[in-house]
């Protein structure tokens, strides 16, 4: 999390707007990526200001895992905080009186019901039974916690988006994008992006409607079927069997309805998005064939 002053977004908008050349030279693209580096850092740590003294060198830390902060220049203010905290995750707690307190409703600015578990909180399990819609909420937050079998072990780099299809009973389907957010360690690399991912910290949101430009798969489940879906997803093995049940659900590359799929789904997202929508790009399609 940051907090972004007047000063530093206006150093963000000249070094990374007004006065990046996208054609210039190496020299000048390192030299803004590294200065976008200390004023990240400075960001972050006008956040960590709003948080318990003794609580933001330890924050920093879990966010540059297995860098010392000397070498990013972080070195945490004794400046007291004005706010009360009554739990052990300040991070959250602040994120959460900022926007129940500070934030004007006519924003609309709210926590997602389905995606967001507030300080405190621990993620529920699947349900035992589906009978009403609080049941299938529950199982949409179940599986998308950090670790989820299915999201940790689909752990290539390229594979953030999918597209699903939900098949209901009274025909009007619905169409939900799963977004896989990546967990790094840290954010400092240059090179090796793939040292600092930890796919047992993956998660994954249920976003109603279709974002993106590149899905990487495409899953069609019938309403009746999604009990079998959410159980897969939440005890996922690369097992013959699970590939097998993933298969029902799941739209290889090397299937016929690949295209009806793909046609379902741009037609849907014209309907929904009638003057941004554009034509979605397969060439980041999961390229395994089987």
């Amino acid at each position: 999390m940051w907090v972004v002053d007047y000063p530093l977004l206006e150093r963000i908008y000249y070094a990374l707007v007004a006065g990046f050349d996208v054609y210039g030279t190496a020299g000048h693209q390192l030299a803004l990526r590294l200065y976008m580096d200390a004023l990240r850092v400075e960001g972050e740590s006008y956040f960590l200001d709003f948080l318990p003294a003794s609580k933001r060198q330890e924050i920093m830390q879990s966010w540059y895992k297995g860098v010392d902060l000397e070498k990013v220049h972080y070195y945490p203010s004794a400046l007291p905080t004005k706010i009360s905290f009554v739990t052990d995750e300040p991070k959250r707690e602040f994120i959460e009186h900022i926007v129940n307190k500070h934030i004007l409703p006519a924003t609309n600015i709210a926590f997602d019901a389905v995606n967001y578990e507030r300080a405190g909180a621990a993620y529920s399990s699947l349900p035992g039974k589906y009978e009403t819609k609080d049941d299938y909420l529950k199982a949409f937050r179940a599986v998308s916690k950090p670790g989820t079998p299915f999201f940790s072990l689909i752990n290539d780099s390229n594979a953030n988006v999918a597209y699903m299809r939900i098949r209901l009973k009274n025909g009007k389907d619905l169409a939900i994008s799963i977004v896989i957010n990546r967990w790094h360690n840290n954010v400092t690399y240059l090179f090796g992006e793939k040292n600092a991912l930890d796919a047992s910290k993956d998660s994954a949101d249920f976003i109603s409607g279709l974002i993106g430009s590149y899905p990487n798969y495409f899953f069609d489940v019938r309403e009746e079927d999604l009990p079998d879906f959410f159980d897969l997803l939440a005890h996922f093995e690369k097992s013959p069997a699970d590939y097998e049940r993933l298969a029902k659900y799941g739209v290889n590359r090397a299937e016929d309805r690949l295209w009806d799929t793909y046609d379902w789904f741009q037609k849907r997202f014209y309907e929904d998005e009638p003057v941004t929508a554009g034509l979605f790009d397969l060439n980041r399609y999961y390229h395994l064939a089987k």
